[in-house]
């Protein structure tokens, strides 16, 4: 039996801030796009090519502007070459920093530049370029933001001959709950949803991108269970009426356990992806099949994790109730 909502796409943690390194060189990561394909993946998404100090390929530019750490691994060049080898697409994201306060570093000539030295030395020499992503998360309309997003969007499509744009935002506008605390909200912190104002906000965002971003790939681990269900309706509604194409974040890691971040339980992983096929999304990605969905992943509940995915997705349902 095959779903109706599958998982066609992974981000690529090249630079790990909040999660533990696989310590991985090319051998490594050449076996776990060849696991990535078997389960069906046919995209992957470098979540950033810098992060602050971090760079995940040797920029000529970036040092000239901010201070980083030294290179010793091009993860743009290894990536694209992994993904032509076995039939992917690669979609690069861009730099991502923050000022003194801690918030993002925006910078439209900046970001342009990064996608010109990405482009120049990397995308144009490869049929494996699928598109670009847009690593700086966004969770509401925010003028400064999706102004230099459309921008930003229109120079990397002049330049790629119109690759398609991914953006992927945290939800926001739910009730308040502590930020760490997923899916799982306390009895007791169940406040009613105002549905109406979400679908206010988030039309806004919609209207803001739409022109510019192709692909909107909301992440999911934000979103209480109890609602999740009419958010990935009204996304899907959302999407349609803008011209974007919606996908699910569906993150395979656990927010709700103390510590950050082991793999998502199934039965959880599972619930979520019926309920965006019930709204009517036909596609996922994930964040991130190499730590919590391989095989090969430092964690081994990873594994099961992608075995339990595997079995659900290829084989018929078997009705689960008292005997």
């Amino acid at each position: 039996m095959e779903h109706n909502i599958v998982i066609t796409g992974t981000f690529l943690d090249e630079i790990t801030t909040d999660i533990p390194s696989n310590n991985w060189g090319p051998e490594e990561w050449d076996r776990d796009f060849a696991s990535m394909r078997e389960m069906g993946i046919k995209r992957v998404f470098m979540i950033r090519a810098g992060f602050n100090r971090f760079l995940a390929y040797p920029s000529r530019f970036i040092p000239q502007k901010r201070k980083t750490y030294p290179v010793h691994q091009d993860f743009i060049r290894l990536f694209l070459q992994l993904a032509e080898k076995h039939g992917m697409e690669f979609w690069p994201g861009n730099y991502v920093g923050h000022n003194t306060r801690g918030e993002y570093f925006n910078d439209l000539d900046f970001d342009k530049t990064v996608a010109d030295e990405i482009w120049e030395h990397y995308g144009q020499r490869s049929p494996a370029f699928g598109g670009w992503y847009f690593s700086k998360e966004i969770g509401r309309c925010e003028a400064r933001e999706t102004e230099i997003f459309l921008k930003l969007a229109s120079h990397c499509k002049k330049i790629s001959g119109n690759k398609p744009i991914m953006v992927s935002p945290y939800i926001s506008l739910l009730p308040d709950v502590p930020r760490n605390a997923g899916g799982h909200i306390p009895e007791w912190m169940e406040p009613p949803m105002d549905f109406s104002l979400f679908r206010e906000e988030w039309d806004k965002l919609f209207r803001s991108l739409a022109g510019g971003v192709d692909i909107l790939a909301f992440q999911d681990g934000y979103i209480p269970y109890l609602y999740f269900g009419e958010i990935c309706r009204i996304m899907k509604e959302l999407g349609e009426k803008h011209g974007i194409k919606v996908w699910m974040n569906c993150e395979s890691f656990d927010r709700d356990k103390p510590f950050r971040f082991p793999p998502i339980n199934w039965n959880t992983m599972r619930c979520k992806l019926e309920s965006a096929a019930e709204a009517g999304i036909r596609e996922a990605i994930t964040f991130e099949y190499s730590h919590f969905m391989s095989p090969y992943s430092l964690w081994p509940s990873a594994g099961h994790l992608r075995k339990r995915y595997m079995e659900w997705k290829n084989q018929p349902e078997q009705p689960v109730g008292l005997p």
